[in-house]
């Protein structure tokens, strides 16, 4: 029997791990554990329970994609089909949630690559493996669900991470010498190839090239080449060294050493840093809380990978209103452009002509600011029913991914209130972006340019195909999405189907009972800090000069009742407050992307990026004093804020018209379709 396994059959897997180590590779014990409670290991048990083979994989909601990581069979139980089976049964729970699984396999392992051939997996790409032989390579093999994946052959959702020396030099060594050291042996492991990215820093290369033993140093050389240097401004990491100084203040040539190889990381971007040494592991939370630079073990790594997969580089806990500023361009701004202009495509010349363009047609540019320092440039106008983006620029700053993937919603945002059908993004900086993000918002690239229908309509089922065929013509990439999408014969299929459609046309909202809604009851300090910009008095696109940015967050409660599912959206109720003029009504709407259980204290660490939450003043509370006492986390994204509330009275009214029963809303509640229907269509001021 095909199932999802359960705590109970941990041992079993674990134990045919273990026969089979040698080619499945490396992989904590509590991994294990965390996939089984995530419903990401399938099983074939016999009739006694017991475990005849598993498949283990990953599903990254942020890419859409499905990564097997172990598919084994006992030897007792091979000649079954079992592999093919648990394979059946993975294509049948996913082929419509994801574009496509995706695996990595030795090239001298025949068996298992004729495996993959016949159930039409295509070899992708190929890099060396990790084992002494140069000639075994590790390739990627893909397995299309024939959606349209709209910027690359694999959606690539890799998790870069920097390795401190203290771990290549152990790595090196496993590598050449077949030596063991425990501590870093999982990153040894096939699997990891297609999970990670490593790199290493400038200083890495320092170090080897200081090293008095020529024949270690040669080994170093040759070991280093399967890693990417970074590249970085040498004096920008001067200026971080000497901020180091203050945390790490001692004059050894190792402290040195480790001050340049933490200022490259911090310069790089790259959120992760991998080291054995107690000293840098102790300062973590400060480099944390000062740089966001996450310190951590490859053990402590390896486990929270599944976190950091689905998390994107987004840590709006970190754009503090106090510290960014988002304004209309100014003249003393003016003089300061320099940093925006595309190296070798363009001159200052060139952006002064796309800004007294967007000037000239009315339309709006925009600076982001943290402090001084200057990290985006956004200049649109309005032409016909399109916004046209001609500028949408970044410098390097290390939230320059959060405040990219902001910007992009505050377009969005400003071309919904605005009631245009399509936004045009024309710079030519958009190919130097991770077009995943793009791709998540709704965006197809055409003709050099990305482009995204929006709709602030209410539509039901049969109204779709009036409403998309115009947009057709316009986008057809889209139209092969849903034809795609509507080939499925999975039960499920249209819940999926729809909510996706409503992400790639946000605003858009479909009447449909398929797509299921919540009424959550929210404090309103929480709804004004998480969303709720009209309580703040904020405006999302350059009213004031702080700014909001809320695109993704997490709201905390408690698991029961426990009637939350996905996907769904949520009508945030403000429960009273008289502090509030939001309160006691319907503020805003959100879509319900993930709910996560687990231990209180555990998941504040996981998900306290997303800031306002402090541990001792709202999390502990709800734990009784236990902090491995089971919460709730509700991760919700597309935050639209009503500027006609629904009052509590109101609310009844429609409830009640529509025969569902009166309620307080202590609890979350389920309502139909039609309620959210015509609670949106209420607050939106929508006929």
């Amino acid at each position: 029997m095909i199932k999802f396994a359960h705590l109970e059959h941990l041992d079993g897997i674990i134990k045919l791990w273990e026969k089979n180590r040698s080619t499945l590779g490396l992989m904590p014990k509590d991994a294990f554990r965390d996939n089984i409670q995530k419903k990401w290991i399938l099983v074939s048990c016999n009739k006694g329970n017991e475990v005849e083979a598993y498949l283990q994989f990953r599903h990254t909601n942020r890419t859409q994609t499905i990564s097997i990581v172990h598919l084994c069979v006992s030897a007792d139980y091979r000649g079954k089909n079992l592999a093919k089976k648990l394979l059946d049964e993975l294509v049948s729970l996913y082929q419509n949630k994801v574009v496509g699984i995706k695996l990595s396999c030795r090239s001298d392992y025949k068996d298992a690559i004729k495996f993959w051939q016949k159930y039409n997996f295509q070899p992708k790409a190929e890099r060396p493996s990790r084992g002494k032989d140069p000639n075994v390579k590790l390739v990627t093999w893909w397995f299309s669900f024939g959606k349209s994946d709209l910027f690359s052959a694999i959606p690539s959702d890799k998790v870069s991470a920097i390795l401190d020396f203290n771990i290549i030099s152990k790595l090196r060594d496993i590598h050449i010498n077949s030596q063991t050291f425990p501590e870093v042996e999982i990153l040894t492991s096939d699997w990891i190839a297609d999970e990670i990215e490593f790199e290493i820093t400038s200083e890495t290369v320092g170090e080897i090239f200081r090293d008095s033993n020529k024949v270690r140093s040669l080994q170093s050389k040759q070991y280093i080449k399967h890693f990417k240097e970074l590249n970085l401004n040498k004096n920008d990491i001067n200026n971080i060294v000497n901020e180091l100084m203050e945390i790490f203040s001692g004059k050894t040539e190792n402290d040195i050493s480790d001050r340049r190889q933490l200022a490259e990381a911090i310069l790089s971007n790259t959120s992760y840093f991998l080291t054995l040494d107690d000293e840098i592991l102790k300062k973590g939370k400060l480099l944390n809380d000062k740089y966001g630079l996450k310190v951590s073990l490859p053990i402590n790594f390896i486990l929270e990978l599944d976190e950091l997969k689905n998390a994107s580089n987004y840590y709006p806990a970190q754009l503090s209103a106090e510290n960014f500023s988002v304004n209309n361009l100014s003249s003393r701004d003016h003089e300061k452009l320099n940093c925006f202009i595309l190296t070798n495509e363009e001159n200052r010349k060139d952006l002064d002509r796309k800004i007294n363009k967007i000037q000239n047609k009315n339309g709006e540019i925009l600076v982001v600011k943290n402090s001084e320092f200057y990290i985006s440039l956004i200049g649109h106008y309005i032409d016909n029913q399109s916004l046209i983006v001609e500028l949408l620029r970044l410098t390097k700053h290390r939230l320059s991914q959060t405040v990219l993937f902001q910007n992009i919603f505050d377009i969005i945002t400003y071309a919904s209130l605005k009631n245009l059908s399509f936004i045009s993004i024309k710079d030519l900086a958009i190919h130097s972006f991770d077009h995943r993000m793009f791709e998540q918002f709704g965006f197809f690239l055409r003709e050099g340019n990305l482009i995204k229908a929006l709709s602030n309509k209410v539509v039901k089922v049969n109204e779709l195909p009036s409403l998309l065929t115009p947009i057709y013509h316009s986008i057809p990439e889209l139209e092969k999405v849903i034809q795609n999408d509507s080939n499925s014969s999975i039960v499920l299929g249209d819940i999926w189907r729809y909510y996706f459609l409503e992400k790639k046309l946000w605003p858009l909202k479909i009447d449909s009972n398929d797509i299921m809604t919540f009424i959550i009851t929210i404090k309103p300090r929480y709804a004004r800090e998480l969303f709720d910009t009209k309580s703040a008095k904020q405006t999302l696109f350059g009213a004031s000069p702080k700014l909001i940015w809320n695109n993704e967050n997490v709201y905390y409660r408690s698991v029961k009742p426990n009637i939350e599912t996905l996907p769904a959206r949520i009508l945030w109720y403000a429960s009273s407050d008289n502090q509030s003029n939001r309160q006691k009504c319907i503020v805003g709407t959100s879509y319900l992307d993930e709910i996560i259980v687990g231990p209180a204290k555990e998941l504040f660490n996981k998900y306290k990026k997303y800031g306002i939450y402090d541990w001792n003043k709202h999390i502990k509370p709800m734990t009784n004093g236990d902090e491995n006492k089971e919460i709730k986390i509700l991760k919700f994204s597309h935050s639209e804020v009503f500027q006609n509330t629904i009052p509590y009275k109101q609310l009844l009214e429609i409830l009640k018209a529509a025969n569902q029963a009166h309620n307080n809303f202590v609890s979350p509640v389920k309502i139909k379709s039609q309620i959210f229907a015509d609670i949106y269509r209420i607050a939106k001021g929508i006929e």
